[in-house]
């Protein structure tokens, strides 16, 4: 069975000895096929272009907005320190609600537990995490139209997680 390079090198071959035996006006012909046809690819070339960079710009405008509505203007600002200290936890909850899905490979040590150690997380309860976590992140970029949030609001919701944290 022939490859299809081979089926490729053999028709390229063909093609070149074709070439070298045309006449004149063969070679005239051949000659204004292909050029009409660079001509046809380089115009819908150029509007394939211009039209993946509308495309692109537009993502790149809705994305923007987007970022800033969620993390607001200013690269580093209270707001932004909150939205991402909630939408980091709120990732965490989702990583320990999806891990038991993953295929787990059996430990190939064992470390005992002591007496009443839980087992399996709480899927239920991580799930309320992960939900609250995410409104709490997505709360600037959800009450935005009802006015500028205070600041004293985000540092309550940051006094609120560390001291939940460290106790």
């Amino acid at each position: 069975m022939i490859q299809p390079l081979n089926w490729v090198r053999w028709l390229l071959v063909i093609f070149f000895i074709y070439m070298g035996l045309m006449k004149e006006e063969e070679e005239g012909v051949w000659e204004n096929r292909l050029e009409h046809w660079l001509k046809m690819v380089y115009v819908h070339q150029e509007t394939s272009f211009a039209k993946i960079t509308a495309v692109a710009k537009a993502i790149a405008n809705v994305s923007k907005k987007l970022t800033e509505r969620i993390f607001g203007t200013r690269l580093f600002s209270l707001r932004f320190l909150g939205v991402s200290i909630f939408y980091g936890l709120a990732s965490a909850n989702l990583t320990v609600l999806i891990s038991p899905l993953a295929p787990h490979k059996p430990p190939t040590f064992h470390i005992p537990l002591p007496p009443g150690a839980a087992t399996q997380p709480n899927l239920f309860l991580h799930f309320v995490w992960f939900v609250l976590f995410l409104l709490l992140g997505s709360a600037p970029a959800l009450f935005e139209t009802l006015g500028q949030m205070s600041r004293w609001v985000w540092l309550f919701w940051i006094f609120f997680f560390v001291r939940w944290l460290f106790l």
